[in-house]
């Protein structure tokens, strides 16, 4: 069952905000005084930190799909960030007065890192990253940390006053401000990610800047905690949306991709199905003029049945490189057979047909093509086989059977036989004609099926061609019996 895009969204939501949100309500819960808030709000960052580097793994997969130069940058940027700041996270819980003696040093630490993602996403945003950028960005965050915790692990360095503490954090809080901006033009795909994305970094930036060690204060503690939940459940909200969007964008491509190379198999299809019917017709014109021409001595009446053989099929190939007609007429099977017949037993073929009298509703030369490959295939796997074609009414309908005496069909082969492609491990054909056979007829309203060779006694292959009877088909058996 698939979910609505809107439902997951709400959902995604709350499940973020619950991951951010429930920490920190825990610890206000048990120890509801100013030092719990403090405590809080380091618990909010850790894990807003924590749910940052996984929008940034989103992202990531994002990057993946759409292999844009914005998304690999901007992984790489939330990646360094979130390592960073779980790492400063984590050492606020840990070495809180570690942290603020060692406070002028961070800043200008952070200052540098600020100033070296603000490049990343402006001065070189659309040159394609050196290393993958989730690499990237994960030996940036960690370079940082490790720089970060060796410096807390010391003694400090510097010592400022709060004033200049104060200016350096406004302008650490510029410094996120440009990056926020930078997205904007960083992201442009889908429209409404690029203003979401920049409002989270501006968030989160407010939140870097007032939960600074040497920062503190019940109200800023607040506002650490509103502003990093938000930043947060935006943040990782939007870049769900961009990979559920990107996703179903290559989604549809690859849908409208499996389309075209649907349409294009079945063009090369029809193509080669047709180039084997022409194949098959001009095979047949052919043999018919050799005959005329070349063959055996023959009487006037078998000359004339293949030279008017030799007439349907030079029209039925005008047919074929023009348009098959679709319309059914009424066939006589007598006066269609017997050329083909005469045809197959002028080549040395031991071919019989049995005149029946019936006439069937179809087209003749599709007709014509179906016999033609059933009395070939029979032709190629039993040589020397006689063969017997015979007519007859079944209940409503006309029932045609082109059965040999040759090793027949096992129901294995039965069952799959008219398959695209299908062919005996003697066969030295494409496994096209009884495909094409099958087709012809079935547009005809009727029906090809082969009968495995236990099912009969005293013949080996046997095929079975049913077809409608023509709709004056009394009319005519009448007329020919007059």
């Amino acid at each position: 069952m698939r979910i609505p895009s809107g439902v997951w969204g709400w959902t995604g939501t709350a499940l973020v905000v619950l991951v951010v949100a429930l920490p920190p309500l825990v610890t206000l819960r048990l120890d509801p005084d100013s030092q719990s808030l403090t405590e809080a709000a380091g618990v909010v960052g850790l894990v807003g930190n924590a749910v940052a580097l996984a929008a940034a793994l989103v992202l990531y997969f994002h990057w993946r799909l759409t292999t844009t130069n914005g998304s690999a940058w901007l992984t790489a940027a939330l990646t360094a960030g979130a390592v960073k700041g779980l790492a400063m996270a984590g050492m606020r819980v840990a070495y809180p007065d570690q942290l603020a003696d060692h406070a002028a040093v961070l800043m200008i630490i952070d200052l540098v890192f600020a100033l070296t993602v603000l490049g990343m996403v402006t001065v070189v945003r659309r040159k394609v990253p050196p290393i993958d950028p989730a690499a990237l960005g994960l030996v940036l965050g960690m370079l940082v940390a490790g720089v970060r915790f060796a410096l807390v692990a010391n003694e400090p360095l510097l010592t400022v006053n709060d004033n200049v503490l104060a200016i350096g954090n406004m302008l650490l809080l510029t410094v996120h401000l440009g990056f926020a901006v930078a997205v904007l033009n960083l992201v442009t795909t889908p429209a409404w990610a690029g203003p979401r994305l920049a409002l989270a970094v501006v968030l989160l930036c407010v939140n870097r800047a007032i939960s600074y060690p040497a920062l503190e204060g019940n109200l800023l503690s607040v506002t650490a905690l509103v502003t990093d939940t938000a930043g947060a459940v935006l943040l990782c909200g939007t870049s769900l949306a961009m990979l559920r969007l990107a996703i179903r964008d290559n989604t549809t491509t690859v849908d409208q991709l499996h389309d075209r190379v649907a349409q294009v198999e079945q063009a090369v299809r029809e193509d080669r199905e047709r180039l084997h019917e022409i194949n098959a017709t001009i095979a047949g014109i052919a043999t018919a003029t050799r005959l005329i021409h070349d063959g055996p001595e023959l009487t006037a009446d078998r000359k004339d049945l293949l030279q008017d053989m030799l007439d349907s099929e030079i029209a039925r190939l005008e047919r074929l490189v023009d348009h098959r007609s679709a319309h059914t007429h009424d066939v006589d099977l007598d006066a269609m057979v017997s050329p083909l017949i005469l045809s197959q037993q002028t080549m040395g073929r031991n071919v019989q047909w049995t005149p029946c009298g019936l006439t069937v509703s179809g087209r003749e030369d599709d007709i014509r093509q179906v016999l033609t490959t059933l009395l070939n295939n029979a032709a190629q796997h039993a040589p020397g086989s006689p063969v017997s074609v015979s007519a007859r009414r079944v209940n409503d309908l006309v029932e045609i059977r082109v059965a040999d005496c040759g090793p027949g069909i096992s129901r294995e082969m039965a069952a799959r036989i008219f398959e695209w492609g299908e062919r005996g491990p003697d066969s030295e054909g494409q496994g096209i004609g009884l495909n094409v056979a099958k087709r012809l007829i079935d547009e005809l309203g009727g029906s090809l099926r082969a009968l495995p060779s236990q099912s009969h006694a005293g013949f080996g292959a046997i095929f079975v061609i049913t077809l409608n009877p023509a709709r004056n088909a009394h009319g005519a058996a009448r007329a020919r019996a007059k």
